[in-house]
């Protein structure tokens, strides 16, 4: 009796083990993940532009091993050109053809194509429809970008080029859901394993005392 309840500590062990382990590895993308994948990939102060006429800044399409996860979880993002009001924590997004902005982006193949924004990128807002642009871009692509203004005052505040995800604030629910999962794992976890060392205890023991009260020939 002993030896089958022993057995069924393991095996229930090995469940919640099991189950734990699932829980953890349910989601591999956690908040680092998120900050990266919704930080601006490069910011231009619009006092440049007041000052100057124009700025041009280079940048590379992320392509690294978090970028291939945080992809391979999310897909492949367009990206937002636009300009935003600081302090971020505003939300705010300027439109671009009232501050007289114009916007130009090119690869090494040449010109990328721009579009009106569908939408702007989730938590910003702005008083007009289409705030900025958006453009698709393969990873690993070089870009410059380039924006040219008349020489006039403008507000406070940075263009900038943000991923422009799908259901961005699923997307980020989701994360707090996997955090969330991988701290609570640990319970069932450690209680799996607890039961399988015991019923293991149980069975080692059994099996010596059995050793041990078995007659000699």
């Amino acid at each position: 009796m002993k030896i089958l309840l022993a057995i069924a500590v393991i095996v229930l062990g090995f469940v919640c083990l099991s189950a734990g382990a699932y829980m953890y590895l349910a989601g591999d993308l956690n908040s680092d993940d998120e900050m990266t994948a919704v930080s601006p990939l490069l910011r231009i102060p619009l006092d440049q532009l007041a000052n100057s006429g124009s700025a041009a800044v280079i940048v590379t399409v992320p392509h690294n091993v978090q970028w291939e996860r945080i992809r391979r979880k999310w897909g492949d993002p367009g990206y937002f050109v636009g300009a935003m009001n600081y302090p971020e924590t505003a939300g705010q997004i300027h439109c671009l053809d009232e501050l007289g902005i114009i916007v130009e982006v090119k690869a090494n193949t040449g010109a990328v194509l721009l579009r009106a924004a569908r939408h702007h990128p989730y938590p910003y807002w702005a008083r007009c429809l289409s705030a900025g642009y958006e453009f698709r871009a393969s990873p690993g692509t070089e870009l410059t970008i380039r924006a040219t203004s008349a020489r006039h005052p403008m507000p406070t505040g940075e263009l900038i080029v943000l991923c422009n995800w799908e259901n961005l604030k699923d997307k980020t629910v989701g994360v707090m859901l996997t955090e969330d999962m991988h701290r609570i794992a640990a319970y069932p976890v450690g209680i799996g394993l607890a039961m399988m060392l015991a019923g293991t205890f149980v069975l080692v023991h059994r099996s010596r005392a059995t050793k041990i009260d078995t007659p000699q020939r």
